[in-house]
This record gives C-alpha cells, sequence and structure tokens, in this order.
C-alpha cells in the first residue's frame, strides 16, 4: 500500500500544474481580450483630428518690431498691449522672458489660449542713471542750527539700484553757500550727476510768493519754474483757467486760496449775502477740482480797498466782512510788499526791481503778485534767484501764516 501511494505523488503534481497553466492562459487571453474592446470603442477619438482654433479667438500681441536689451541681459520696460477678442485687454497677464537676442512674449486668456512671440531686441545701455535726491534741491539753514541733509539715492534701468558718490561738505556754524555733488555711474558707463545747495545764513526772513486772478494762460510756465527750484507758493484762484492748471498747482504741493468767483466789484461788494454766494462758487470749484476745502482767501483789492465804498450803499461792508470770514473758519491774507505789476509797472525788469530792492533781511514778506501777467511770471526766476542767494527761506501760506493784515478802510 505504501509503495502504490508513492506512485501516484507524480501523477497528481503534474494534474496541478496543468490547471495553473490553464488558468493563466485564461487571464491572459481575458485581459488581453478586454483590452482590444477598449481600443476598438475609443480608437475612432484617438484619430479624430482637434478642430483647429480661429485665429480671430487667440490673444493678439502688439509690439515694435524690437526692443532694446541691456548688456546684462535686463529688458528695461518697453510698450506693448495684448488684445483677446473675449477678454478684451489681457495686458496685464502677458509674461515676458529673456532670451537670446531679444524677449519672448507669451500672452493666455481666459479659456486657455496661448500666443507666444519673440521679439529681437538691439543690445545697447545708453540710458544714464536716475539720480533721487531723497529731499529739496536746496536748503537754507541759519548759522548754528543743526541740519541732516538726506542721502542721494540712484537707480538704473538695467543695474537697478547702483551706488552714489558724493563730493562737497557744509558747514552750519559758518555762513556761506555751499554745494553738494552726486555722481552716479552704471555698469555701462552711463553717468549722471546731480547738485544741492545749501546756504548756512544769518538772515531769518521768508518769502511767500502769491499770485492773485489765475490760473492763467502763463500758469504752466510759472508752475515749470517753481518746480525748477523746489519752490513752493500760493495761488489766490478764480473761476478763470483750466481745471487741469488748478490742479497741477494742488498736485504739485502749492497752497490753493480763495479769491473770487466773478472778481467783479460791483458785484460782490453789493452785500455781504452777494460776497459769500460768489465765496461759495469759487469755494466749489476748488473742491469739485482738488477733493479738498480750503480756508485761505484774500479779498480782491485787499482789506484795505475802498472801491467796495462804490457799491455797499455806505454799509461799510469791508468792516463787515473781515469779521464774518473770521467767523466762518477762513483766514485772510493781504501783502506787503506788491510787484505793481496790476498796474504801475508793466515788464519783467520793473517787477524784478520793484520786489528785490525792499527785500529788507530777517523779515516775513508775502508777495503779490498775478499769474494772469506773463511779464510778472517772467520775473519770478530771478525773484528765487535773489532771495536764494540772501538767504532767504521761501514757504507757502497755511493757516498760521504771517497774514501781512492791511487796515480797513471801509
Amino acid at each position: 500500500m505504501t509503495d502504490s501511494a508513492e506512485q501516484n505523488k507524480p501523477t497528481h503534481r503534474t494534474h496541478s500544474k496543468g490547471r495553473a497553466a490553464l488558468f493563466i492562459f485564461l487571464a491572459v487571453f481575458l485581459l488581453a481580450a478586454i483590452t482590444c474592446l477598449l481600443l476598438f470603442a475609443i480608437w475612432p477619438h484617438l484619430n479624430q483630428p482637434k478642430e483647429p482654433i480661429d485665429p480671430q479667438e487667440l490673444p493678439q500681441i502688439q509690439v515694435a518690431k524690437h526692443i532694446i536689451m541691456c548688456p546684462n541681459g535686463t529688458i528695461p520696460p518697453f510698450e506693448f498691449k495684448a488684445i483677446d477678442s473675449k477678454d478684451g485687454d489681457i495686458t496685464k497677464n502677458v509674461e515676458i522672458k529673456s532670451t537670446l537676442g531679444g524677449a519672448m512674449i507669451k500672452a493666455t486668456d481666459s479659456d486657455g489660449h496661448e500666443v507666444s512671440q519673440f521679439i529681437p531686441a538691439e543690445i545697447k545701455d545708453t540710458a544714464a542713471p536716475v539720480i533721487n535726491l531723497n529731499g529739496d534741491s536746496s536748503y537754507v539753514v541759519l548759522v548754528g542750527d543743526p541740519l541732516t541733509v538726506p542721502a542721494a539715492t540712484a537707480t538704473d534701468n538695467c543695474d537697478g539700484e547702483i551706488a552714489v558718490e558724493t563730493s562737497g561738505a557744509y558747514d552750519v556754524n559758518t555762513a556761506g553757500n555751499y554745494m553738494l555733488e552726486y555722481t552716479a555711474t552704471d555698469s555701462s558707463g552711463n553717468t549722471t550727476t546731480a547738485r544741492r545747495d545749501v546756504n548756512v545764513t544769518t538772515n531769518s526772513g521768508i518769502i511767500y510768493l502769491t499770485f492773485d486772478d489765475g490760473p492763467g494762460p502763463y500758469t504752466e510756465r510759472l508752475l515749470d519754474i517753481l518746480k525748477q527750484y523746489n519752490v513752493k507758493a500760493t495761488f489766490f484762484v478764480t473761476a478763470a483757467g483750466s481745471d487741469a492748471t488748478l490742479k497741477r498747482e494742488f498736485d504739485e504741493g502749492h497752497a490753493i486760496g480763495l479769491h473770487s468767483f466773478s472778481h467783479s466789484y460791483a458785484d460782490i461788494y453789493r452785500s455781504p449775502d452777494a460776497y459769500f454766494n460768489d465765496l461759495a462758487l469759487i469755494n466749489q470749484r476748488v473742491q469739485n477740482v482738488t477733493g479738498q476745502a480750503t480756508h485761505l482767501l484774500r479779498f480782491p483789492g485787499g482789506t484795505s480797498n475802498t472801491i467796495s465804498r462804490n457799491y455797499d450803499g455806505g454799509t461799510r461792508i469791508m468792516s463787515q466782512l473781515v469779521n464774518m470770514v473770521k467767523e466762518r473758519g477762513y483766514t485772510y491774507f493781504d501783502w506787503n510788499l506788491s510787484s505793481g505789476d496790476a498796474g504801475s509797472v508793466y515788464t519783467a525788469d520793473a517787477v524784478y526791481n520793484t520786489v528785490v530792492t525792499r527785500l529788507a533781511p530777517n523779515q516775513n514778506w508775502v508777495i503779490l503778485q498775478h499769474d494772469i501777467k506773463d511779464f510778472s511770471v517772467d520775473a519770478v526766476e530771478r525773484i528765487i534767484q535773489y532771495g536764494k542767494a540772501q538767504g532767504f527761506t521761501f514757504k507757502k501760506l497755511d493757516e498760521n501764516s504771517f497774514t501781512a493784515a492791511h487796515g480797513v478802510l471801509n
């Protein structure tokens, strides 16, 4: 019995191996069949060509035929635009990458459509660095007073922020005119210089440049001069001139005061109501243009004018108005130095001489000029140059400034 059992063992193992092989064959066959069925089902879709995109649906890149590239590979800002038929302006979605010989611009719309465009570049750097003085271009300081002039910085279109070399010095204990010079050079050898003047003086006087009756056709030129010398002035405005010029006066840091909407003495000095109706109109214009109210004003003709007697019916209107404007929160300003441009002088030389011959040191001077007079505007640069050379400080008026108030004569 034992021998018989031992003889049957090989036969049993042979049958087990056969069944396993059959099982593997059937599994492989079944997997192959399923794969074939799946391929059969998706084959038409795999071979189906994609529907072409209408070129009109793709973003359109508008850019110059070539741009400038810095020698170090930096691409300075350049003008371009990306427009999509569905999304409109998608310029903000544009990617710019520096590549060999130019830039690759890629625009993507909200549907994921992408358009890339290569723009060849001209390799050069002729732009000089820009120096920022981080403060005023000129300072006036009394002898012995402390003064710390801020350091200058510089940026370059290719190199970014770069170093600035400073030469010159000043001594606050010794009166004199000093100059600081700043130099910045980029990696391409382009150089920029800037200067800053420091006037150490014994003159404590302040000059307030004020201009009435504008804005006018010469106000923009006046603003250019004031900007060049970093001088702030005060403009007592009317309904005249453009809103853009009035807005520029405000945006560039000058003080805006109220003068008159109509500037018609016969109308505004008939009664207090007539005056304040006119004042409300010019106040509204200033608020509409600048977004900010002002409480500075100058009466047409000044507080000492007597022409108002011709229209107020004997009520001494100026004596009433100087108190009424204060009660309503306004501060009025007259002047203690008239340029004479309202009638007694007619040339820039005459305006200049009238002003500078009266500028005594260590006093506050509110100078009256009119920016509707071209010859008066022509004198401003020389007045500024003279004032700075004599150690005066230039300021704009505010509610705490010297008012140069006249005596009321009506």
